[in-house]
């Protein structure tokens, strides 16, 4: 990921996968623990209870309406 430009990086790393195997490589090959960058550690947990919240939010008001699809 070092090739790409630096605005398209930070964006991936938004991503909760590629967070996920970049510190995974990261500890494999680079001999770096994955607490290393507390920063992306914060955008990754930030991002990701964010989402939990929004999809619980929405499971809650539209679960009625599911079986109508299921």
């Amino acid at each position: 990921m070092d090739a790409l430009p630096m605005p398209i990086r930070q964006a991936l790393l938004v991503n909760p996968f590629i967070y996920c195997m970049e510190r995974i490589r990261d500890s494999i090959f680079h001999r770096a623990w994955f607490w290393d960058k507390p920063g992306y550690t914060l955008v990754f947990w930030c991002f990701t209870l964010g989402l939990l919240t929004v999809a619980s939010h929405l499971h809650m008001k539209l679960r009625n309406q599911f079986m109508d699809y299921v």
